[in-house]
């Protein structure tokens, strides 16, 4: 009787394991391919990436970035903000779990408000991005509207996307959905795994996207297509 539980959990796992290949290959296709099979093509100049649809470009992600100071912020260095830091009540401080688990509520980590002025810079306000930089590394999370206040954790990054270049949720697909973002950062570190990430890496990773229209249009496939 165990030997058949065993059987069907594995079976199970595998089911699981082939619709995350499904998804990613169905989304990694529309995001470098486009929707329209008849358009003419072009080298990207990226090995992972191959040819995409003649319209569109190929970017380094501080291409989409706003052009403010600020925009790609790494967390706080482990002496800014201790453990002993985050045992107040003031002002919340979103780490891994919260990217991970894309829940802005729970989690029990808070700095005083004095410690809050010290550490200000680390802000997040609604529509900020936020990556983990530690363990399960370039996932992402956005911040939504009814988050009032709170600071990033050393293992995230905080950033700021430029709308009227990126759709922030078709990004969101991107990272979280393809290994498109991890199998370049390995590229840049030369690894094969890696521990962290940092600024200079992620902001040069590669994307080839088309216009914001276009970028609607694939975005609205992949959800039509995989919820």
């Amino acid at each position: 009787r165990c030997a058949e539980i065993d059987a069907v959990i594995a079976a199970k796992q595998r089911q699981n394991e082939l619709l995350k290949e499904q998804r990613q290959s169905i989304i990694f296709e529309a995001v470098t391919k486009g929707l329209d099979p008849t358009v003419t093509y072009k080298d990207s100049g990226v090995d992972w990436i191959g040819e995409i649809p003649a319209g569109w470009e190929v970017r380094k992600l501080k291409y989409f970035l706003e052009e403010t100071k600020g925009a790609i912020k790494a967390g706080p260095f482990g002496s800014q903000l201790t453990s002993a830091d985050m045992s107040y009540s003031d002002i919340k401080v979103f780490n891994q779990r919260t990217v991970l688990d894309n829940d802005f509520i729970m989690g029990n980590e808070y700095i005083s408000l004095e410690k809050h002025e010290e550490l200000k810079g680390f802000d997040v306000v609604a529509g900020d991005v936020l990556i983990t930089t530690r363990g399960t590394i370039g996932k992402i999370a956005i911040v939504p509207q009814d988050v009032s206040q709170g600071i990033i954790h050393p293992c995230l990054m905080r950033v700021k996307i430029n709308r009227r270049k990126v759709i922030d949720k078709l990004l969101l697909r991107i990272f979280n959905d393809t290994n498109m973002i991890l199998e370049q950062l390995k590229v840049l570190s030369n690894a094969t795994t890696i521990e962290a990430v940092y600024t200079q890496k992620l902001s040069s990773i590669t994307l080839a996207l088309p216009d914001l229209e276009k970028q609607q249009q694939i975005l609205d496939f992949i959800e039509a297509k995989l919820g």
